[in-house]
């Protein structure tokens, strides 16, 4: 969308009043969208600022921006204003006599959301697309493409605060065509359906479309987002969802060679992953934050190391609660018992209750006292010995905590991992 036109108001209207609503150009820059007031002489300066929501109506498009920010104002003999907002959901919409405006507003009800990423097809491949090929002494001779409408699979059912959602699989592509330079494409469109049992506001839902973006990059180590999100109401409404988490198109993501699993195993262990993110998501208290954050840039190394062994923390307190023990402050201890391979890569020599009371130090100076570190006081609060820090120690104690946590967070879920493929792509 590139400056388009539009009228904009602070609450839903039903119809167009020129009088009431202001005049505006609305247009779009990767994932956030701009909305600049032409005529703005019916607000004040105070209006404007208390402004979180705008209403727009286009020439063929309704659409809706929450948090939205104002981010300039002029105040001249025409006054203008602009605002940005990294939340919107736009639908198609002709507006007529007989067509009564329905904005999308944070009560609507969503019955169903279609969630596209480019790793569906990657983990569950798109049965959609067949290719077929010829060769003749040693060359390509012949390429048959076939490309059917499939129905959706059905994957699981799973029900959260009395509301049932059901998961689907849809393979699905796109055919398209230029007769200038007789270009014909198909492309993938596979996508996951979630239809909820009653109906649910965006706020409630968007917790899963961020679980399935975690969900797609632990089966892959692909640090890809939603690409395509679509929200049906009760009343045939198709409304597109921009956030600021989507991927943007063209950015470039280096895709790895990796799967978790293979075959079959893609389906269980999916379910396996979303079912088990959901509980953590509503348990943790953010507890699991890098894996649903994992394309954050610029963490430094003490931050990322803290945010890993929070992780651990919480999946042997959790684990421990399952089975009615309490609270073990030295649970490093038994988390590199149980990696005791992948302990002995980093550091070799080490006896396991000596390096658990270094790293359990490490935590505890880097949380009280900052990351500025020379000598290490081990114990951190009834010192018994110092030990000299260096940078190398440092991140290989990161890398091992932050291996461990993506090996436990698997194995939480029931799924065993490679340990020594894996540390090579996360």
């Amino acid at each position: 969308m590139e400056k388009e036109q539009a009228y904009i108001d602070d609450k839903p209207f039903n119809n167009l009043d020129e009088n009431e609503q202001n005049l505006s150009i609305i247009s779009t820059d990767k994932n956030e969208l701009e909305i600049q007031v032409l005529d703005n002489s019916k607000y004040s300066f105070s209006d404007f600022n208390r402004v979180k929501t705008l209403y727009v109506l286009g020439n063929n498009f309704i659409l809706t921006a929450f948090n939205v920010r104002m981010i300039n104002i002029k105040l001249s003999y025409m006054p203008e204003a602009i605002f940005k907002s990294k939340l919107f959901f736009y639908r198609r919409f002709i507006p007529t006599d007989n067509n009564e405006i329905k904005h999308f507003t944070e009560n609507t009800k969503i019955r169903k959301l279609e969630y596209y990423n480019d790793s569906i097809a990657k983990v569950f491949k798109n049965i959609s697309i067949k290719s077929f090929r010829e060769t003749k002494k040693n060359k390509l001779n012949k390429v048959t493409i076939e490309a059917n409408n499939i129905k959706e699979r059905k994957l699981f059912d799973i029900e959260i605060n009395k509301v049932k959602l059901s998961l689907s699989l849809k393979s699905n592509f796109n055919y398209s065509h230029n007769y200038n330079n007789l270009e014909e494409i198909i492309k993938d469109r596979s996508n996951i359906i979630i239809k909820f049992s009653k109906g649910m506001i965006f706020k409630e839902i968007y917790k899963y479309i961020l679980i399935l973006d975690t969900v797609f990059y632990l089966m892959t180590l692909n640090k890809r987002r939603h690409k395509e999100v679509y929200l049906y109401d009760y009343k045939g409404n198709k409304y597109s969802c921009y956030d600021e988490k989507m991927e943007e198109s063209d950015i470039k993501v280096n895709d790895k060679n990796y799967l978790i699993v293979n075959g079959d195993m893609v389906y269980i262990t999916f379910e396996k992953l979303f079912k088990g993110l959901c509980r953590f998501k509503e348990d943790s208290k953010n507890a699991i934050f890098p894996f649903l954050n994992y394309d954050i840039k610029n963490t430094s190394i003490e931050i990322s190391f803290l945010e890993y062994y929070r992780v651990l923390e919480y999946l042997k307190r959790d684990e421990n609660k399952e089975n009615g023990k309490g609270r073990n402050s030295i649970f490093i201890k038994d988390v590199l018992k149980d990696n005791k391979e992948l302990k002995e890569k980093y550091f070799k020599d080490y006896k396991i209750e000596e390096l658990e009371e270094e790293i359990r130090s490490l935590r505890n100076y880097y949380s009280h006292y900052g990351y500025y570190i020379n000598k290490l006081p081990i114990p951190t609060f009834n010192r018994k010995r110092d030990k000299i820090i260096t940078v190398d120690w440092i991140l290989k104690v990161h890398d091992l905590i932050k291996s461990i946590a993506y090996i436990e967070i698997y194995r939480t879920f029931g799924i065993n991992v490679d340990w020594s493929r894996l540390i090579y792509y996360i």
